[in-house]
């Protein structure tokens, strides 16, 4: 909605390696299973919506301290409209909208 009313503005989407890591880190933040499994089920229309062109940045965090630190590359620094992951420059992953690093073992 702010894109499409010209705000000067960077957006970003920030999503979990995968579903498994996410009902993984919500078990580990005391959600029920049923719980996590009901919130991933979720998270996917948001994952989806991730994937939709309307963000100028997708972070894979698959871990804390390089995904913050991609933020922060992605805000004050290069500024490039590549996804990052482990603070690596991303390469084109292909048809499912979410670039990696490239040789890092990472997975969107």
């Amino acid at each position: 909605m702010a894109k499409e009313m010209a705000y000067e503005a960077r957006f970003v989407f920030v999503q979990p390696p995968d579903t498994e890591a996410l009902e993984a880190r919500l078990r580990e933040g005391g959600w029920s299973a049923d719980e996590a499994r009901a919130l991933v089920a979720r998270a996917a229309e948001d994952l989806e919506y991730g994937r939709s062109g309307a963000f100028d940045k997708i972070i894979v965090n698959d871990n804390l301290d390089t995904a913050a630190a991609s933020l922060e590359a992605f805000v004050y620094g290069a500024g490039e409209n590549k996804t990052l992951t482990n603070g690596v420059p991303a390469v084109d992953r292909g048809s499912e909208g979410v670039e990696t690093a490239e040789g890092n073992g990472a997975t969107a």
